[in-house]
């Protein structure tokens, strides 16, 4: 595999970790005050919770004794979803009023999708302009210079092969995409790269199919066996003990469950940053296992439970936490050769359409849409 960023590589042995000093008892503050006032304002202070709790985590994220800063605002995001609530809806009703006055109406929402898919590279593009413009380090802005018309190619081209290959092609368009969004991210004037071998990738979405079938497969066999045994024996008991295994099997079936979808989240975390690079070093996250993510899950969610609730801030930052401080960096970086670069047209319009687009794809579903 031809790589030839690694030629930026420092020659250095030493790994710089990540950590966090945030806490649950710190966060709870922020938390209740941002469930009063969402609940009080009819959500509208949600655009200012969400851009509360990154400000959190960001400074409270430190590498080689320095802390990130997160620089966006409740105010943009929400006039972000304004703008595009505003946008989306005049297209809405000119496509409407043409569909009607033509009687194609029947036709308009596969004309709706269509559009809705020429807007996703939009929205890709603008989210990743705004978050990371909106992120620093060492007082050094983050930015995105990825362009809507490539990738519109890449998700058009890469995608019909995903169609046409029932899905097989689907780790070759995620390996893609995250190279182009990787190329594309800077921090100051120094870009990041993924580079990634798609059969990997192939090997957990098979493994992991497999293990989510044959888990459902389980209780429609033991059922089925059951149901069949009671039929040839003339009596229900055997049905009536399908069902009260069934019972007692579903704590075990959920706890499987959980541990596959944790395995497979945890093992998607590991892939993606044991391949990005930054001057020719990678990221790592090994110690980002299933094992302590389903224990710290477990542990956390049953803690939100009998708490009624009181446990989620706390659950969300210790799961933040282990995200975070599973990271490593192998090599230096020279932060004197790098130069900051601001991107100062980035907007958080897309971050609305994204907003809008779901609220519409809910109010849809609602009404049957």
């Amino acid at each position: 595999m031809h790589m030839p960023f690694l030629q930026d590589a420092t020659v250095s042995n030493s790994v710089k970790r990540f950590h966090f000093h945030g806490s649950g008892m710190e966060f709870f503050g922020v938390f209740l005050v941002n469930i009063f006032l969402t609940a009080v304002t009819g959500g509208i202070y949600y655009f200012w919770a969400e851009a509360k709790v990154k400000k959190y985590l960001y400074e409270n994220t430190e590498f080689e004794g320095e802390f990130f800063s997160y620089h966006g605002t409740g105010m943009e995001r929400f006039i972000g979803l304004l703008k595009a609530i505003g946008i989306l809806g005049a297209v809405a009703v000119i496509l409407w009023i043409i569909a009607y006055s033509l009687n194609l109406v029947h036709f308009l929402k596969p004309i709706i999708s269509v559009i809705l898919l020429f807007i996703v590279p939009f929205v890709i593009i603008g989210r990743e302009r705004y978050r990371l413009s909106r992120s620093s380090y060492r007082n050094i802005r983050f930015r995105f210079t990825g362009k809507y018309l490539e990738l519109l190619l890449l998700i058009a081209i890469h995608g019909f092969i995903t169609v046409i290959t029932l899905g097989i092609y689907s780790p070759w368009l995620i390996c893609k995409l995250y190279s182009y969004l990787a190329k594309h991210s800077y921090y100051g004037d120094k870009n990041f790269h993924f580079e990634a071998n798609p059969v990997h990738l192939l090997v957990l979405f098979f493994t992991f199919a497999i293990g989510i079938i044959a888990l459902f497969a389980l209780p429609v066999f033991f059922i089925s066996s059951y149901v069949i045994l009671g039929e040839s024996q003339g009596t229900a008991e055997n049905i009536l003990n399908a069902v009260l295994s069934v019972i007692w099997a579903v704590p075990i079936f959920l706890g499987l469950y959980l541990s596959i979808i944790t395995w497979f989240n945890a093992a998607i975390y590991r892939f993606y940053w044991g391949n990005v690079y930054f001057l020719g070093n990678r990221f790592s996250a090994e110690n980002y296992t299933a094992l302590r993510l389903v224990g710290l899950t477990v542990a956390y969610g049953l803690l939100t439970i009998f708490t009624f609730g009181i446990g989620a801030p706390f659950a969300f930052i210790a799961l933040q936490k282990f995200k975070i401080v599973s990271l490593r960096f192998h090599g230096d970086i020279d932060f004197s050769s790098i130069r900051g670069s601001m991107d100062a047209g980035a907007s958080a319009l897309a971050d609305g359409f994204s907003d809008a687009a779901d609220g519409i794809d809910a109010i849809g579903t609602i009404f049957g849409g």
